[in-house]
């Protein structure tokens, strides 16, 4: 399994990446055919449906600095690459 973050390649059972430390499990579930997804997909790559992403009210969300991941405000390590954001970055 390669990491999205860093390119390194894991173990296909791996849940986070042996060199940076990324969540190498995040997917997002197809509300029709329930098929997990990457995060970045706008489709569903098995029946595609279009995946929407809710848009939280402004203020709520913070802005990974690493990697541009939206978060909800309260979280400490962004849920795509795993690195800790900063305080600064609220959206």
């Amino acid at each position: 399994m390669k990491c999205r973050s860093c390119g390194a390649t894991n173990k296909k059972d791996s849940k986070f990446c042996k060199q940076c430390g990324s969540n190498l499990n995040i997917s997002f579930a197809c509300p029709r055919c329930h098929f997990e997804n990457l995060p970045d997909s706008a489709y569903c790559t098995q029946c595609g449906t279009k995946l929407s992403v809710q848009r939280k009210p402004k203020g709520t969300q913070k802005r990974c600095q690493s990697c541009g991941y939206l978060n909800d405000v309260d979280v400490v390590y962004c849920y795509y690459c795993n690195q800790k954001i900063m305080e600064d970055y609220l959206e």
